[in-house]
């Protein structure tokens, strides 16, 4: 985030949790004056895999949800970010990719092989 931070991007958290949960990390880790937005479980009607969250997010950030880098590491995650319009990268967690989280996501191994796509 620091990267992002200098650049001066923009960032902001769709997340599949409830607020209170995200709340309690976010204080736990320091995190709570990072992000520009939070979507949160509470925040929409329908929760991903339906695009809502992203459109919220991007919103939220005055953007185009093209303009969007979305980072996701679940099946719902993908399905959420690639219906919303966004360009979505997965990095899987639980479950590995398939055909069709590559067919809607640029498929990497870590977070060190984003920061060569964003030219960090």
């Amino acid at each position: 985030m620091g990267a992002l931070d200098e650049a001066r991007t923009p960032f902001a958290l769709a997340t599949s949790s409830r607020r209170p949960w995200v709340e309690r990390h976010f204080k736990a880790h320091k995190l709570g004056a990072r992000f520009h937005n939070v979507v949160t479980r509470d925040d929409v009607v329908n929760g991903k895999p339906d695009p809502e969250p992203y459109l919220k997010a991007s919103a939220a950030l005055g953007l185009a949800p093209m303009d969007v880098l979305a980072l996701e590491d679940s099946h719902a995650g993908v399905r959420s970010a690639h219906a919303a319009g966004c360009v979505t990268v997965m990095i899987p967690d639980l479950l590995a990719a398939d055909d069709e989280m590559r067919a809607k996501a640029l498929v990497v191994r870590s977070l060190d092989d984003v920061r060569g796509l964003i030219g960090d």
